[in-house]
């Protein structure tokens, strides 16, 4: 089959950082190579460290803010 006949699925992930059960979601996700991206809620206080930790963990996922 030629590769031009394949297609590729997005699959993002939304709200991270808006509750910790969400967070532990999104890193299981990531750990089987399931999504592509990351979206984070911006709120209250935006855990920075919970968008480093990802990004320095799983460097192939985007990340978007919201």
């Amino acid at each position: 089959m030629p590769a031009e006949s394949f297609r590729k699925i997005i699959i993002v992930a939304d709200d991270a950082a808006f509750h910790p059960a969400i967070d532990r979601g999104i890193r299981m996700a990531a750990e089987k190579n399931a999504l592509t991206h990351a979206d984070f809620m911006l709120g209250r206080q935006f855990p920075k460290e919970s968008l480093l930790t990802l990004k320095r963990d799983f460097p192939g996922i985007g990340v978007g803010l919201h």
